[in-house]
């Protein structure tokens, strides 16, 4: 019976059977689509999976009182209170990323890195890393230790023996090789190419490692599997309250699952993690859902429709005696085979089409994960749903013809009574339709919702001027402090540069060291976490950042040096306070309070996603820590080659010996939003696919609908009928299920545009605008396919057409 119902279907393709093809079209791109998904949703869940027992792994977390913020970066001085103090803890390991332009030589020349990290011995033990030389025991124990990936051992040494080889570290701080390991894969929260022995700061900066207000490193914990984390973070919170007493009843801390880092860190600040979204990946798998339902539901439409064709054949095998559950079960067998072959030619789609989804994802998806037991599963599933479900109604109704009434004929086997009468069946074929254009409607307004989030974010001011900025990295050495003077004030006496300043950190680059500020209030002593930010007193100016209270600071005012503070808008909130200016502030690291003298715009440092911290900007006199990092120079627009030749020479002069490290603002900027991009064009090429998926179930329909009308059109046309009135007949029926598709499509897009929203600490209101647009568009999409069929219908000879059906 397979062989017959298979050359029975080959032979319809090979005739051009129209509704064959669109069916087995409709079937691929749809199981296609949602295999695709499948291939990016399964790489997200993958994340941190590579390690040992990941269920175990924990980071912790630290949050206010009030819930204002939760971080996860915290001071490396709490190491030695915690350790063997917690009840339940395997292994715990400070970890820092400097996510900073770095120097580093071996035996080539000098090097830029950007994924140095130090970490704890008991790092290794908590993560699983695989080595190809060194042992995990040993190889972060010593000062100056660090280990190197694969690629970072063949960048500095080539195809040489790395072990025991030295890198300079900015050309003044040692590190020998104890270990290489295989490259970190891409499924992981966090990435490094050196990992250095945190034992190193001491040498480095020794207060990364002692001060309470250095806040940089990130806590990693392997509990055991019957540990009870709720005691375990109660004791964490309770040590930290016993050794800073003014943390008490404002700190607490609490752990977040390694599993959840990558989906479910959308709450959390200055987090440094490579994060995804739990809200793109449930709104990918609804899109997938989706596009699969409207394959399913051009599959039982057109079944249903063509069945009317196969009447006669129905009428034949039951007067020879099939039952009705051998002709089920043939009618099953049909869409198995048929899907089964549209299976297959979605494996070609997807071979032809994931390069363009790695692109605009930038993931690296491949075809060999095909081999994956998971993927062989779920292709089986949507096989047997695909046979059950689409293939399941039209089965049942096929089968139920009368093999009296069946034999009569096509039209007349078309008025059969069905389940229910031929009016039940027309209405589940109305509903269908119905679905298709409120899938591909809905999918349409949150394409174009996040589109206009996008442009909303590229509009946004993010407290700062971005346009004609460069940002140059000043390498650590002795000369850092002095280096970045000469070269400010000889760029000053270029006429293309406007302003120049000096800082340790700036945008767009988050912050890395953070401090717990105190104050006086009416109410008792208060604390507030934010980052601290040195700089030079023409930082504000540089960046044209407005002071929206107090002043600025001065560069003739000698106490600005060592004495004054300037806070953002948003430290000023959480500080509850009604004017900020003349408080004295505690939390810098030389122990010293400093007076708030003025109130600056929020500088956004991070994406829009995240809402901008509290921040506490000064200048520091003691050069400690090194707070000239980065040279900052705006010029004339239009002018930044000029600009880059002048700096070349400059650095030439005073810096030979290292290369000349820097990036335009704007485009650094730009890298926030490159996940975001990628969302939105993921969501519009799938949008794309459904309602390609919905026209192509649009034409077979109306083309069955004017076919088995042709006889009734040619008398209407006899009978005086136009060409226009035949065009607003069969629209008619099309445009009411529209209408009433947008009442169903709306109320979903609004539920998943507000929850991918919610993913913006900055974001637009919902506009009526982005819902009507769509249902206009789909609207006239359709009302064209149907008029286009209807119109070559009624343009042929009446007389030809009722005799063709008579």
């Amino acid at each position: 019976m397979t062989k017959s119902i298979l050359l029975v279907f080959l032979r319809k393709l090979k005739q051009g059977d129209f509704y064959s093809i669109i069916n087995l079209l409709g079937l691929s791109i749809g199981i296609a689509a949602c295999l695709m998904i499948f291939l990016y949703i399964s790489d997200e869940l993958k994340y941190d999976r590579h390690h040992h027992d990941p269920e175990s792994i924990y980071r912790l977390l630290q949050y206010n009182s009030n819930q204002e913020s939760k971080i996860t970066i915290l001071p490396g001085a709490m190491h030695d209170y915690l350790e063997d103090r917690v009840t339940g803890v395997e292994s715990m390991g400070r970890f820092q990323l400097l996510a900073m332009e770095l120097v580093f030589q071996g035996d080539r020349e000098p090097l830029t890195e950007t994924s140095f990290a130090i970490a704890d011995p008991a790092f290794l033990e908590i993560f699983s890393f695989v080595f190809i030389r060194g042992e995990p025991s040993t190889a972060l124990s010593s000062p100056n230790s660090i280990i190197l990936t694969r690629s970072a051992a063949e960048k500095y040494f080539g195809s040489e023996d790395s072990m025991g080889k030295t890198l300079l570290f900015e050309n003044s701080y040692p590190f020998i090789v104890s270990g290489i390991i295989e490259d970190l894969p891409e499924q992981s929260h966090f990435h490094f190419s050196m990992l250095g022995s945190v034992q190193s700061m001491t040498t480095i900066n020794p207060t990364n490692l002692t001060d309470w207000n250095n806040i940089a490193f990130f806590y990693y914990f392997r509990l055991h599997p019957e540990s009870d984390t709720s005691l375990a973070e109660e004791q964490i919170t309770q040590i930290v309250w016993n050794v800073r007493e003014r943390y008490k009843d404002i700190i607490f801390y609490q752990f977040q699952p390694l599993l959840d880092v990558r989906l479910r860190s959308a709450d959390i600040d200055w987090d440094a993690a490579n994060t995804g979204s739990i809200t793109v990946v449930h709104i990918f798998s609804f899109i997938a859902l989706l596009i699969l339902a409207l394959a399913c539901f051009n599959f039982i439409n057109l079944s249903v429709a063509m069945s009317m064709k196969r009447a006669r054949e129905i009428g034949i095998k039951k007067t020879m005696g099939a039952s009705r559950v051998r002709l089920i079960t043939q009618f099953l067998s049909e869409t198995f085979i048929i899907g089964f072959i549209a299976l297959l030619i979605s494996f070609l789609l997807i071979e032809t089409t994931l390069p363009f989804l790695n692109i605009i994802s930038g993931k690296s998806l491949s075809i060999g994960i095909f081999a994956s037991p998971q993927i062989w599963i779920f292709s089986i599933s949507i096989l047997l749903i695909i046979t059950l479900i689409a293939g399941g109604y039209p089965a049942l109704v096929i089968s139920g013809f009368k093999p009296i009434t069946a034999l009569r004929g096509v039209e007349q086997a078309g008025g059969l009574k069905v389940g229910g009468g031929h009016g039940i069946q027309f209405r589940l074929r109305q509903i269908l339709l119905l679905l298709q254009f409120a899938v591909s409607t809905s999918l349409i307004v949150v394409s174009l919702m996040i589109y206009l989030q996008m442009n909303y974010i590229s509009g946004r001011h993010p407290g700062y001027e971005k346009e004609n900025l460069i940002a140059i990295k000043n390498p650590l050495d002795e000369r850092m402090d002095t280096r970045a003077v000469w070269i400010k004030d000889q760029l000053k006496q270029n006429a293309n540069v406007l302003e120049v300043s000096l800082s340790h950190n700036l945008p767009p680059v988050p912050p890395h060291i953070f401090s717990n500020f105190s104050f006086e209030r009416t109410d008792g002593r208060q604390q507030i976490n934010g980052a601290l930010i040195s700089c030079d007193a023409d930082f504000f100016t540089t960046l044209r950042s407005e002071i929206v209270s107090g002043r600025n600071f001065s560069p003739e005012m000698i106490t600005d040096q060592s004495e004054t503070a300037i806070i953002n808008q948003t430290m000023w909130e959480r500080m509850g306070v009604d004017d900020p200016i003349g408080i004295n502030l505690g939390g810098f690291f030389d122990g010293q309070q400093r007076r708030i003298i003025g109130v600056v715009e929020n500088i956004s440092y991070t994406s829009a996603h995240e809402p901008v911290g509290p921040m506490v900007f000064y200048i520091d006199d003691k050069r400690y820590p090194h707070n000239f990092f980065n040279i900052l120079v705006r010029y004339q627009e239009g002018a930044s080659a000029s600009v880059l030749h002048t700096l070349e020479n400059l650095w030439l002069q005073e810096a030979p010996e290292w290369p000349l490290q820097y990036q335009f603002v704007e485009l650094k900027a730009r890298e926030y939003y490159q996940d975001d991009r990628r969302t939105m064009l993921i969501i519009m090429s799938f949008s794309g696919l459904a309602i390609l998926l919905s026209i192509l179930g649009l034409m077979g329909l109306a083309l069955y609908s004017v076919t088995t009308r042709t006889r009734e059109i040619g008398i209407r046309k006899v009978l005086g009928a136009t060409i226009g009135n035949i065009t607003r007949m069969m629209n008619r029926e099309f445009a009411i299920l529209l209408i009433i598709s947008n009442l169903i499509a709306w109320p979903a897009a609004w539920y998943f545009t507000q929850r991918w929203l919610e993913n913006f600490a900055y974001r637009i209101q919902i506009q009526w605008l982005a819902f009507i647009t769509p249902a206009i568009l789909v609207f006239l999409i359709a009302i064209l396919v149907v008029s286009v069929i209807t119109i070559r219908a009624a343009l042929k000879n009446p007389v030809y057409t009722i005799k063709a059906t008579e």
